[in-house]
């Protein structure tokens, strides 16, 4: 599956100011996933640096009330921005939580020319192959060495990646999914919450299914169905992956989005596909089974998801919103 990329990058102002420079690969963060696509980020462009914000009027209040999806969601523009960069001739030094005095800032970035220009080969080509799989997957695990590849990757942003590969393990896992689901499905506010965002289209549905679909999500039980699709997806993949953190806190929980955002990047490069199983995060007794699972009494889960190869070739693309939304002034 490849999706149109929203800049042609033939079209990047070369002779143009730095702040325009970012402006242009500021494109590709927009590309990056979030929970529940709700692209919960803003952006503030200086002279030399751009400013990576969280839009609080896109948080999952009932979903994520800690907000650590929210952090999540902007670590993986985060990482995005900044892989982007290279391919430009660029590179950037990123600061956590730069402005103490504004909670909403999480992240600021420099960005400067780089020695030698252009980075070349560049991942620039894998946004347009990077997606989420809401459908089957093979029954086959990726090569060990890429399975090795994306530990690699967790270790450098300072976190860890659980695979649990066991079929046992899966199933109890898919298990406490199901029960946080049912949990999640029988809460008035998370059931208003999430028709709110299918009403909007996130999901890539047209008009009146996005319409007809919010109607369903608030007045019709439907949690048995979806319990049980998520449950056998779950229990049926090749390897469930779980980011977890020494420390359950914002940084923590940035670094874990730009580790997933290299996760899904690598894994587009070898045609291999990712789920987020996010409600066994959203439900504190679920979390705490997975914990068990992961690394006992040590680590936090922080992420899980899914992997395989998809058996469907081609899937409805989510939408993404006009980089325009996204600017927050000076």
């Amino acid at each position: 599956m490849t999706r149109p990329l929203p800049v042609d990058e033939a079209d990047f102002p070369a002779d143009a100011d730095l702040s325009e420079q970012i402006r242009f690969v500021l494109h590709y963060a927009c590309l990056a996933p979030s929970s529940h696509n709700t692209q919960p980020w803003l952006f503030q462009i200086g002279d030399r640096s751009v400013r990576f914000y969280m839009d609080r009027q896109r948080w999952l209040r009932s979903a994520d009330p800690d907000q650590r999806e929210l952090h999540l969601s902007v670590g993986c523009a985060l990482r995005a921005f900044v892989r982007a960069l290279p391919h430009f001739g660029l590179l950037g030094a990123v600061t956590f939580k730069p402005d103490e005095a504004d909670g909403d800032c999480l992240v600021e970035v420099l960005v400067r020319h780089a020695e030698g220009g252009p980075e070349r080969p560049s991942v620039l080509h894998l946004f347009a192959t990077r997606h989420t799989s809401h459908g089957d997957f093979e029954d086959r695990e990726p090569a060990h060495a890429v399975l090795e590849e994306m530990q690699a990757a967790a270790e450098y942003h300072g976190v860890a990646l659980s695979l649990i590969r066991d079929a046992g393990d899966r199933a109890a896992a898919a298990h406490w999914l199901a029960v946080a689901e049912a949990r999640q499905c029988a809460d008035p506010a998370w059931r208003e919450e999430l028709a709110d965002w299918v009403r909007r289209g996130v999901f890539g549905t047209s008009w009146l299914l996005s319409r007809m679909g919010a109607l369903a999500v608030r007045y019709l039980d439907a949690s048995r169905a979806l319990t049980r699709k998520d449950h056998d997806h779950l229990a049926d993949a090749p390897v469930l992956a779980v980011i977890t953190c020494i420390r359950d806190e914002p940084v923590s929980w940035l670094c874990a989005g730009q580790a997933y955002m290299d996760i899904c990047l690598l894994l587009a490069r070898e045609g291999v596909c990712v789920q987020p199983m996010s409600a066994l995060v959203e439900d504190r007794e679920a979390r705490a089974r997975l914990a068990q699972m992961c690394d006992p009494g040590k680590r936090h889960p922080v992420h899980p998801f899914r992997v395989g190869y998809s058996r469907i070739e081609a899937e409805r693309e989510t939408p993404r919103r006009p980089l325009e939304e996204m600017l927050r002034p000076l």
